[in-house]
């Protein structure tokens, strides 16, 4: 078992969000772990749990169709996927104990504790 601690930071400002997980398995791999980030943010969403939402954004559909005043219901599946290829295509680089990875795949194991930043890159003006 480890907690896993999860930051958010936008480059060149502070850090955006904070939480932790506990997972119980003896290893991990960096699409698991991110599936189950979001899992955890959908699900404080979907609790009405008032807090900025990092990787998770809702579609406009979903915005729309749930209307201003209806609780918020956010598809996980979906927005695991977005999360997905966002890593894959640098939306956001990923950091675990400071070491960055690249490999969904790649497996870690939960001797210890880790500590997991999201990065994200702000696009240049006229970039």
């Amino acid at each position: 078992m480890a907690y896993i601690s999860f930051t958010d930071e936008i480059l060149g400002s502070e850090t955006q969000f904070r939480f932790s997980i506990k997972i119980v398995q003896p290893k991990i791999s960096v699409k698991q772990l991110i599936c189950s980030r979001v899992e955890a943010e959908v699900d404080k969403i979907n609790k009405g749990e008032n807090q900025p939402a990092s990787l998770v954004r809702p579609a406009k559909l979903e915005e729309i169709l749930n209307g201003p005043k209806k609780k918020k219901v956010v598809d996980v599946e979906k927005q695991k996927e977005v999360a997905l290829k966002a890593f894959e295509s640098n939306g956001f680089l990923m950091f675990i104990n400071d070491d960055q990875v690249t490999d969904l795949d790649e497996e870690l194991p939960l001797n210890k504790d880790l500590t997991v930043k999201f990065l994200k890159l702000v696009q240049l003006v006229g970039g």
